[in-house]
């Protein structure tokens, strides 16, 4: 086997279904920006790139989905970010409430 591949990409491995996947207890991670409106979710990289940007800033709130696609709110996403070790950099304002631009 490969160094540093996940053992499900080598040919003879089966690659385990979502159901299994849910039950791996994994540490929660932020992995990319949302924004909510009622039940609807979209995800880019960033918030109103070209993604996000084609919807209207009214009733969108901004936030963040995990790797289990749970829309986490800025205040939620940077307690999750900080424990997981994802915040890379400050930027201003950022206390308490994550931005992209502290993940990359």
């Amino acid at each position: 086997m490969r160094p540093n591949v996940w053992p499900y990409d080598q040919p003879e491995q089966k690659r385990p279904d979502a159901a299994t996947l849910d039950k791996i207890d994994v540490p929660r991670r932020v992995v990319c920006a949302a924004l909510r409106r009622r039940d609807t979710i979209i995800c880019g990289p960033r918030h109103w790139d070209s993604i996000c940007r084609g919807t209207s800033k009214d009733g969108w709130e901004q936030g963040f989905v995990d790797q289990k696609g749970i829309f986490l709110t800025r205040e939620e996403a940077w307690i999750v970010a900080l424990t997981a070790g994802q915040i890379l950099r400050r930027c201003g304002g950022d206390e308490g409430r994550l931005f992209s631009e502290n993940l990359y």
